[in-house]
């Protein structure tokens, strides 16, 4: 079963210097564009004094001075420069500021992750393709888990891979395209589930379903909590794992509760939705 962290489908790059990376990287945004995805690119910079700001430049003697957040504004152009005297730097921070974005929220329906070697290697959830130039290098493929594929140049001989891993050569650069695009198309229907896993479907989660809708057997409004006003739940954005009775029991709460309401009349299938806005702390 495959859950990410994310809200949007993603996937990270990986690979050593001049290894050609960056170059795939932008095949792969071209085709997507190219295709209809929007996509997001997010680029890890580990070295520790690196600012985008300008020293000398009003948003730089803005943060001087103890400018929290700066935000630049061209005709074509904004950017958000958020400063920091600690960070926390992990993946799951970094994923909750761009979750926060309203520009990732609204514009982007895929990210590309390169760079966060550290901080990614071990993680389950984040799909991964790595990119390796020489034989040398093949232990890197080692150290990461959930890794989609390997691209390499055409001549290099890779002995033993795990059976699920795809080996792709640049030399045949549109067969890596056509792998990569695939594997998008999957994933952006997946995260079109509420990821409950209720079988209420017919099939044993919420993965299986996704794949025969992927494949054409079935239309994705055979989900029935997304076709048929089962409840469910969200918090901040996530959703919260109901098994169908807990399911059924908040269904029929929260329309009992409604159906108190003057002028309203309750059938019993009407999809409801309530939103709780944070509480604002009041300042003395």
């Amino acid at each position: 079963m495959v859950e990410t962290i994310l809200n949007v489908p993603a996937i990270a790059i990986f690979g050593e210097k001049k290894s050609g990376k960056t170059s795939l990287i932008e095949a792969i945004i071209r085709r997507l564009t190219d295709k209809g995805f929007k996509v997001g690119y997010v680029k890890h910079i580990p070295h520790p004094n690196f600012t985008i700001d300008k020293e000398g430049k009003d948003s730089w003697r803005a943060a001087k001075a103890g400018a929290k957040i700066i935000i630049c504004v061209s005709p074509k152009e904004v950017s958000t420069i958020r400063k920091n005297s600690s960070f926390d730097n992990s993946f799951k921070t970094i994923i909750n500021l761009i979750e926060k974005m309203e520009e990732v929220k609204s514009h982007v329906d895929f990210l590309i992750f390169e760079g966060f070697r550290r901080l990614l290697k071990d993680d389950e959830e984040i799909p991964k393709i790595i990119v390796v130039s020489e034989d040398r290098n093949l232990k890197f493929i080692e150290e990461f888990k959930n890794v989609w594929g390997i691209v390499t140049p055409k001549t290099l001989q890779i002995r033993k891979l795990p059976h699920n891993i795809k080996i792709l050569s640049f030399s045949e650069i549109e067969d890596v395209l056509n792998f990569v695009e695939e594997k998008v198309r999957f994933f952006s229907i997946l995260k079109k589930h509420p990821m409950l896993n209720c079988g209420l479907c017919g099939f044993k989660n919420c993965f299986e379903h996704a794949k025969a809708v992927y494949e054409g057997r079935i239309d994705i409004d055979s989900c029935v909590a997304l076709g048929k006003g089962i409840a469910t739940i969200k918090i901040d954005g996530k959703n919260v794992p109901l098994n169908k009775f807990t399911s059924e029991v908040v269904r029929r709460t929260v329309l009992g509760l409604i159906s108190t309401l003057k002028d309203v009349n309750i059938k019993g299938n009407e999809i409801v939705e309530i939103n709780l806005k944070r509480i604002q702390e009041k300042f003395s």
